[in-house]
C-alpha cells in the first residue's frame, strides 16, 4: 500500500508501528483517524454526503498527557469500527490546552479534544487488516522546530 503524506509505516517486530504528522494538534488527531481508516481499508478521503439515516456524532476526550490523548482518540475510532460497525466522517476537531499552576510546583497542562462528525455504516466490505488495539507501549509525541507535530504509535495486530 502506498504511504500517505500524513503518515508512514515504521519497522516493528510483531505489530504495526506508524508515524503520523500534523501541522498542529488538531490536525495530528484528524490524521491519526485518517491513518487508522487507511490501514483498515475503509477509506479516509470522504466527500460530503447527503443521505438519509446519517446520524450526527460528537465526542470529547480529556487527558493530562498527549500520548494518552492520541491513543484514546484512535482507540475510540477503532472501537466504533470493530464493535459498532460504523465510521465517522469528521467535520470538526479542536484541541484546547488548559494550563493550571494552582497549588503546584510546576505548571500542569490538560488537553481536551472535541470532535464532531457524521456516523456512517461500515458496510459489508471486509477490513484489509486486523488491528486489535491501539497501544500505549512506546508511544511518542513530539513537536519539531517548525511547530509541527508527530506521533509514533504501535497497534496490536
Amino acid at each position: 500500500m502506498p504511504e500517505k503524506m500524513y503518515y508512514k509505516e515504521l519497522d516493528h517486530t510483531a505489530d504495526l508501528r506508524v508515524e503520523i504528522y500534523g501541522k498542529d494538534l488538531s490536525d495530528l488527531l484528524y490524521n491519526s483517524m485518517r491513518t487508522l481508516y487507511d490501514l483498515l481499508g475503509v477509506g479516509s478521503d470522504f466527500e460530503p454526503i447527503q443521505a438519509e439515516g446519517v446520524d450526527a456524532w460528537q465526542n470529547q476526550i480529556m487527558s493530562g498527557e498527549l500520548e494518552t490523548l492520541v491513543a484514546d482518540y484512535m482507540g475510540n475510532f477503532l472501537s466504533l469500527l470493530l464493535v459498532e460497525k460504523q465510521r465517522v466522517i469528521l467535520t470538526y476537531v479542536n484541541v484546547t490546552v488548559v494550563n493550571s499552576v494552582e497549588n503546584m510546583r510546576e505548571p500542569f497542562s490538560s488537553y481536551i479534544v472535541t470532535s464532531r462528525g457524521l456516523i456512517v455504516p461500515l458496510g459489508s466490505k471486509p477490513l484489509e487488516m486486523e488491528i486489535k488495539a491501539v497501544t500505549y507501549h512506546d508511544i511518542e509525541v513530539e513537536r519539531n522546530t517548525k511547530g509541527e507535530w508527530l506521533v509514533r504509535i504501535v497497534m496490536d495486530l
